[in-house]
């Protein structure tokens, strides 16, 4: 069987990166939330009230408290949702070294447009 060529493995180490990147985001997710349930109990009593936090105070609650469930949720939350904005990069590196400029342009106007979005819908 021939080598894969250089593009060929820059694609399928996109494709590694998504599939181990949702993998360990999900497993750091159930890790935290199981730390948390042993350390806290049923923290969904806490919800009956919403109250909105932004995202540093919780964090620095967390940290504060040493609450290391909440920590560890909220870093694979923060994983899974930042795979897509690599991938958009990484496919847009690829678009670019393939010569592709018109897909690359549109893979940077997406990224772009996501960036946008994210500070736009986040109250830090």
């Amino acid at each position: 069987m021939n080598a894969p060529e250089p593009m060929h493995r820059l694609e399928l180490r996109i494709a590694y990166l998504l599939r181990y990147g949702v993998i360990i985001a999900g497993v750091s997710m159930f890790i935290g939330w199981a730390w948390s349930l042993a350390a806290h109990g049923d923290t969904l009593q806490t919800f009956q009230i919403y109250r909105p936090v932004s995202l540093f105070e919780t964090w620095r609650a967390a940290h504060a408290s040493a609450d290391w469930g909440t920590l560890i949720t909220t870093a694979g939350l923060g994983l899974l949702v930042l795979l897509p904005v690599v991938r958009v990069l990484l496919t847009g590196v690829l678009f670019a070294k393939q010569g592709d400029r018109v897909l690359a342009v549109v893979a940077f106007l997406v990224l772009a447009i996501l960036l946008g979005s994210f500070s736009l819908g986040i109250d830090l």
